[in-house]
């Protein structure tokens, strides 16, 4: 586990996959499962605890069971839970607050029902599971057509996405940008406006 900056650690899996802790004095927000090892639990307990685990779409539930038999509460829009084997405590479909300075954000596209969370605390942080993916070169991408279910909505969360105010980008694939995210995708949707016919 990394710091990232106040309140917010970085958990990197062996397959190079992100998962995030937010830390609030009403509890933490887990943001996609991280290993579910015991001792990534005591370090997470040492900072504070986890009171939910949002898993941001379908494809990213290994390990959620770990962290629900410790207490935490799995949150998830229903659209994509349904294709699961889970049983989700709190169903939500965007525009919640979960925690202080922290709201659920729907991010249709990659799949039906992924969401992601607005750290609205400081500067902001966007936290997009694999709504966006970041580059070594430090921009932001669509995730691959081939995984998505549905590439021009993607495209309309990603604009729709700008009406927010943050500076860091934290996806589930790619580096974290803790500096001008919001300014990245801008470029991005800069970029797809210039490829509509």
């Amino acid at each position: 586990m990394e710091a990232l900056f106040e309140d917010v650690y970085l958990f990197t899996k062996s397959d190079g996959t992100h998962s995030y802790l937010v830390e609030t004095p009403q509890g933490g927000l887990l943001i996609d499962p991280p290993p579910a090892e015991a001792s990534q639990w005591e370090e997470i307990v040492a900072l504070g605890g986890a009171r939910f685990l949002l898993i941001t779409h379908r494809d990213d539930i290994e390990g959620a069971d770990f962290f629900r038999e410790k207490g935490v509460a799995l949150v998830m829009h229903p659209a994509d839970a349904q294709s699961t084997a889970l049983s989700v405590e709190l169903p939500v479909e965007g525009g919640e607050e979960l925690l202080p300075d922290l709201f659920v954000l729907a991010m249709p596209g990659h799949t039906p029902g992924s969401i992601g969370v607005l750290f609205s605390k400081g500067a902001g942080a966007l936290f997009v599971g694999d709504a966006l993916i970041t580059t070594a070169k430090g921009r932001v991408a669509l995730p691959p057509a081939i995984y998505s279910d549905d590439l021009k909505q993607a495209e309309r969360t990603a604009e729709a996405l700008l009406a927010l105010a943050f500076d860091a980008l934290c996806p589930a694939h790619g580096p974290v940008l803790l500096t001008g995210g919001h300014f990245a995708l801008e470029q991005l949707v800069d970029e797809l406006g210039g490829q509509q016919p």
